[in-house]
């Protein structure tokens, strides 16, 4: 629902609506985001799949990372499962890349603590966009 937007500002919410029903070209997550914008504003989008830049050539050779998670830390991403995971796992190597966002900084620093007592599993935090890329060349599964 429109109300329950990520976005923390009044001013920021009117500002998103407000480029979204003047957009020529709209892209959806998923069809229940799809369906959401169509409820709620009346309007039409295309689904797009995960965009990322795949690198020209890879070498599956360094391929080092068996698993990897990508994502900024919020509660409904779950990042406490890949925990979880890995622990259970301890013959497979883990990465997870990703950043605090505002008002979840206690989730983030929950989970690097809980990373750092895992051996197979880097904790490697926020990194540049552009250099993300060069963690999806290195891992067998995203």
């Amino acid at each position: 629902m429109p109300a329950d937007h990520l976005i923390k500002y009044r001013r920021d919410k009117r500002l998103y609506q407000y480029g979204l029903k003047r957009a020529d070209l709209i892209s959806a997550q998923s069809t229940v985001q799809q369906d959401l914008l169509q409820q709620h504003y009346g309007l039409e989008s295309t689904v797009v799949d995960m965009s990322a830049e795949i690198p020209a050539e890879v070498d599956d050779g360094a391929r080092d990372i068996d698993v990897l998670w990508v994502n900024n830390f919020r509660p409904f991403k779950r990042p406490e499962l890949m925990l979880r995971i890995a622990k259970a796992m301890p013959q497979v190597s883990f990465a997870m890349v990703g950043g605090p966002m505002p008002g979840h900084e206690a989730l983030f620093e929950e989970v690097r603590d809980g990373a750092s007592a895992i051996d197979n599993l880097d904790f490697v935090g926020a990194v540049p966009y552009a250099k993300v890329n060069d963690y999806f060349a290195r891992a067998k599964l995203f």
